[in-house]
């Protein structure tokens, strides 16, 4: 693929990267978007996420966010939507 302008990594499809890793990894493969996932933010820190980022040029074309709303009882699953 020559073009890679419209390309964006979503973390999960390498989960077993980092968000670091995938930062980098962008950076070798010539990819310009991320799409991260929250957990991956989490683990990093968002103000190391953001720096590596502009460092490195690559924009973050979605936050994947989304979790499970599964839960034993009404409190756990008003957590988890609370969560989202």
């Amino acid at each position: 693929m020559a073009d890679k302008s419209r390309l964006s990594l979503n973390t999960a499809t390498v989960n077993q990267w980092s968000l670091e890793e995938c930062i980098n990894g962008c950076v070798r493969h010539g990819v310009t978007a991320i799409d991260p996932w929250r957990d991956g933010l989490h683990d990093l820190g968002a103000d190391v996420a953001r720096e590596m980022l502009i460092d490195n040029d690559i924009k973050v074309s979605a936050l994947c966010r989304g979790g499970m709303f599964t839960g034993g009882n009404t409190l756990e699953c008003e957590a988890a939507l609370d969560d989202n």
